[in-house]
């Protein structure tokens, strides 16, 4: 999470890799940085946050993804998935937290959202400014990797965009990717009664 951060921050302040390592550390060792292999140091979180103009736990917590942040996120997806998100909701969610997991599946959210309450503009907004790098970085297979309550919110984004784009196809492609994941209020397949007043039931096609 660290790497996508600091990439996502360096696309932000147009920041190229080496001007943003220069003087700090050689290109190898940060490179064996963003692949996990060595830790992030906190005297070189504190130059690299300096140049990128955010805090130092900006980037040293952003891999950080504890059970809580993880029951945080979960009920963020049933929040999406029961449709119960409001104006008040939307405007009380972290969208910009030092846990990446959090920050990313907080705005995933807030698209999400944005698009129920027929808020398009703004959902569009959240898509241009912050998810479209993510989504370019986090494709399919790289989704996989992420735990689960983290992709359930990258699903749930997906199907909701692709349903509101008549892609119907992909919508049930990626129910039955939410399907995989374990479904959160019990035993729901595609082929059987699905929960009315839920996303599985105004997503079925």
């Amino acid at each position: 999470m660290l790497k996508e951060r600091i990439q996502y921050l360096s696309k932000q302040k147009g920041l190229t890799r080496k001007e943003l390592t220069e003087g700090l550390i050689t290109q190898t060792h940060f490179a064996n940085i963003l692949a996990g292999r060595y830790t992030l140091a906190q005297d070189l979180a504190e130059a690299m946050a300096k140049r990128l103009s955010v805090t130092p736990d900006y980037l040293s917590k952003a891999g950080d993804c504890p059970d809580a942040i993880l029951k945080q996120i979960e009920h963020m997806a049933e929040t999406v998935l029961f449709m119960r998100g409001t104006e008040t909701y939307l405007r009380e969610l972290p969208l910009t937290v030092n846990e990446l997991a959090l920050e990313l599946s907080a705005n995933l959210c807030a698209a999400c959202v944005s698009f129920q309450l027929n808020d398009t503009e703004y959902g569009q907004k959240i898509h241009e400014t912050y998810l479209n790098f993510y989504l370019e970085e986090f494709n399919d297979a790289r989704i996989e990797e992420l735990p689960t309550p983290v992709k359930r919110m990258f699903y749930l984004y997906k199907m909701i965009v692709s349903r509101s784009h008549k892609r119907y196809d992909i919508t049930l492609f990626y129910l039955d990717k939410l399907l995989e994941q374990g479904d959160p209020v019990g035993n729901v397949d595609r082929g059987a009664k699905i929960p009315p007043g839920s996303l599985y039931f105004a997503g079925s096609v």
